[in-house]
């Protein structure tokens, strides 16, 4: 393997850690929704934003695709949780035992959750699981249990190491057809990290990455039926969406990683009779400059007024009449 491509597959992983978690029939949708987009400001700033996409349905009843990145800006958790409290049924990502409660900042001892909070500190963000709040009532839990999931992946000879070497096989091929962006050089990823301001660069270069990643992930899979990581989870969740709809629930979000998104988008609409509404986006990162501090060289030190006194007690500058002063 090339240096060239070595750096593009610890980028494609950090990708992953961001993007996920914590043959179908055409599609009916004019042009697929785009779950993630990297929005450039002016020089060395810019925006990572996430969509929300909003569907509905003849009976009445309306769904949301809330896309996420796993770690973001407090204030973007911040807007989801004010977004989320609006819904009947909330329903979200995360491989564990039904039965288990999810507890704010708890730590998981998984090699993924580690590598998030480790990019957290890095990039200076905060960490999904540390920033929303589980516990509440409108919260479903809408993914795989560890049992069925490892077993699914056993069936199917699905390893971490063989979804990393799909990825990387996946991104070579749009590389070679042009439809993919050029990837983070190791020059640009060593300036990033030996800078002073090293948190907004590394930003600028994963956010960069991100956006691309939705496509590249799309193409993972080896026995026709795409992943268990992405597709088997994605079942998992419209099966407790047709339930919640069963149940009467008329206004429903789904909360999951942004590369799961394009596939839920396609069962919606090929699978349950949805149509898309429209879409919005949120600032998951806003990548700002840092402000430099002021210098003292920069303020302007007040100018003495020649032959100024000091004022006497009754407000008489020292040396004048106060009868003067009076005139």
């Amino acid at each position: 393997m090339t240096r060239l491509h070595s750096v593009a597959a610890g980028c494609i992983a950090v990708s992953c850690a961001l993007l996920l978690l914590p043959g179908r029939a055409p599609q009916t949708v004019a042009e697929p929704t785009d779950f993630i987009r990297y929005v450039p400001g002016k020089r060395g700033e810019g925006k990572l934003e996430t969509a929300i996409a909003a569907y509905t349905r003849d009976d009445g009843a309306a769904v949301e695709l809330v896309a996420a990145v796993h770690i973001g800006d407090a204030e973007y958790y911040r807007k989801l949780e004010e977004r989320f409290a609006g819904y009947d049924s909330l329903l979200y990502e995360m491989i564990k035992p039904a039965d288990v409660e999810v507890r704010r900042g708890e730590k998981s001892a998984g090699m993924l959750s580690f590598l998030q909070r480790g990019l957290k500190d890095v990039l200076h963000l905060e960490f999904q699981l540390d920033a929303v709040d589980y516990g509440k009532k409108n919260f479903v839990h809408a993914d795989l249990d560890p049992e069925t999931f490892f077993r699914l992946q056993a069936e199917r000879g699905e390893s971490i190491l063989s979804l990393f070497l799909d990825l990387l096989l996946e991104d070579m091929k749009r590389q070679a057809r042009g439809d993919a962006r050029e990837r983070v050089t190791l020059i640009e990823l060593v300036a990033a990290f030996s800078s002073e301001d090293g948190p907004r660069k590394l930003k600028l270069l994963f956010a960069r990455e991100l956006e691309d990643m939705e496509k590249t992930l799309a193409g993972i899979g080896r026995s026709g039926e795409g992943s268990v990581l992405l597709e088997e989870r994605n079942k998992a969740a419209i099966r407790v969406l047709e339930k919640s709809l069963a149940q009467g629930k008329k206004k429903i979000g789904i909360f999951y990683g942004g590369a799961h998104m394009a596939d839920m988008e396609k069962r919606l609409i090929d699978d349950l009779g949805f149509h898309r509404a429209r879409v919005e986006w949120v600032t998951a990162w806003d990548i700002k400059k840092r402000e430099e501090p002021e210098k003292p060289s920069d303020r302007e030190e007040p100018k003495e007024q020649p032959n100024a006194k000091e004022p006497s007690e009754n407000g008489t500058p020292e040396g004048a009449s106060p009868k003067a002063s009076e005139k």
